[in-house]
């Protein structure tokens, strides 16, 4: 039987990308009664501060299956960006299900008062000292996958610096148990990540007063850690460049202004 995940996520885009390592059965679970979710519950443990965000593990359930996310909460738009996301079906001899997502299908506005007013609270603490990719976007032609480094951003009252992480990637249908996992009717794709073939840093500033942004530098790195080129735009004089609506970069500015 075909596994239709809809019906247990929602419209959640699924996308195979970094394994963040955390573990489920965390310390320290703090219930939060929601309208939406049951058995929704932070682990007060995972908590970690980054600048302008507070990352964190949430799960919550139905009859079948538990449900756990990594997220980012931008401590300024009340946002969420999905990092991780963990699948336990009841009774499978092999319960976990381990996929990545974007912010594409999990990003929301925390509306429900309670959960916004205890992540609220741990804004602005002491910043963790690990560094922390947050997938943001594919290209549409799947050819590569961008993330933002969320320990390395510089947040002002009207700019927003950050640090662009991409990597080579490809599209790859879903399979589970030798059967693909249809949402509507459609098989449903991810996107393979290939972390062993380089990446590419990409410094940018953006102006959240404008919509604009500037590019200050770009180092690209072979698969062996090795930098291949860089260079250094920050004294080039070249105007603001304006944001495409729907672009990669729409939602690079829209994560980063959400943190102030």
């Amino acid at each position: 039987m075909l596994l239709n995940l809809k019906l247990i996520l929602g419209s959640i885009l699924l996308v195979t990308s970094l394994t963040y390592s955390y573990e489920i059965y965390a310390k320290k679970w703090v219930p939060i009664q929601t309208k939406e979710f049951s058995g929704f519950a932070i682990d007060e443990a995972s908590i970690e501060i980054y600048p302008g965000s507070v990352a964190f593990i949430s799960k919550f359930n139905n009859e079948k299956i538990d449900v756990y996310h990594k997220s980012i909460f931008l401590c300024g738009s009340s946002e969420t960006y999905g990092i991780d996301s963990r699948l336990v079906m009841r009774g499978d001899p092999a319960p976990n299900l381990t996929w990545d997502i974007s912010d594409r299908g999990l990003r929301e506005k925390y509306n429900q008062p309670q959960i916004k007013s205890f992540l609220s609270k741990r804004c602005g603490g002491q910043l963790s000292r690990k560094e922390l990719e947050v997938p943001i976007s594919l290209t549409s032609d799947y050819e590569e996958a961008t993330f933002i480094l969320a320990r390395s951003t510089k947040i002002s009252k009207r700019f927003v610096g950050l640090w662009e992480k991409s990597y080579k990637a490809e599209k790859e249908e879903i399979i589970i148990s030798g059967e693909k996992v249809i949402v509507d009717g459609k098989p449903l794709s991810t996107t393979k990540v290939f972390t062993d073939r380089g990446y590419k840093l990409h410094s940018y500033q953006y102006d959240c007063d404008t919509g604009t942004f500037n590019s200050l530098g770009l180092v690209e790195y072979d698969g062996s850690g090795k930098v291949k080129q860089s260079f250094d735009f920050t004294n080039t004089k070249s105007s603001p460049k304006r944001l495409v609506p729907g672009s990669v970069g729409m939602s690079v500015f829209d994560y980063a202004c959400g943190l102030r």
